[in-house]
């Protein structure tokens, strides 16, 4: 299957590689970029709403405006929250992250829904640890974080790993890697940027 998806992208971008040959994207590439250039993340409705389903494959390149659509306020709460967890000690409950996700998903907290939350909390904790003891995120596959690259090579986190990133920040990691995403044609000139980390600093 990964063979086979490898080959579609390679295949949606051969449009750009008669301009860009090599900074063209591949399928599931791995860079290493500070966390702290992450700011913006695309929502999963936004991608769905956007991006053809088969444009969703990880290095495919999509023009349109799908980039304009990220926005930075949900990273502010986590970043606060996480800070607020780790640096001044407060509970989870303290830090109003439940209250937001209460009023984000517009349900009351069942005792079944609050233990669920906090057991992911409590997950967390540990992974804070984790980082804090390695200095680096893990780059197994399956735990890469996705960022998509924009027009004026903004970089957009889309998907799962929103906390892992605020912990990455907190913790002042100098690069973290990820999987590339979608990139808008306007991006591809950006990615040699974030190819040319030097060694010692990626994980």
């Amino acid at each position: 299957m990964k063979t086979l998806k490898r080959i579609l992208v390679f295949l949606l971008n051969l449009p750009y590689r008669l301009k860009y040959r090599a900074e063209v994207p591949a399928y599931r590439e791995v860079i290493h970029v500070n966390p702290d250039d992450v700011y913006l993340r695309l929502k999963k409705d936004e991608i769905v709403r956007l991006i053809k389903r088969i444009h969703r494959l990880n290095g495919c390149v999509v023009d349109g405006e799908w980039d304009t659509h990220a926005e930075s306020e949900s990273y502010k709460r986590r970043q606060q929250a996480i800070n607020e967890r780790f640096n001044k000690g407060k509970s989870w409950e303290s830090t109003g992250i439940f209250q937001k996700y209460q009023q984000r998903n517009h349900e009351e907290f069942t005792s079944e829904r609050y233990h669920a939350e906090k057991k992911r909390k409590e997950r967390l904790d540990e992974i804070y640890q984790e980082i804090k003891k390695t200095g680096k995120l893990s780059s197994k596959e399956e735990h890469l974080i996705t960022v998509s690259v924009g027009r004026d090579g903004q970089l957009i986190h889309v998907g799962q790993g929103a906390h892992r990133l605020a912990i990455a920040r907190n913790l002042k990691l100098p690069k973290i890697p990820v999987v590339i995403g979608n990139v808008h044609p306007g991006g591809i000139p950006y990615l040699k940027n974030y190819r040319s980390a030097p060694e010692n600093l990626r994980h």
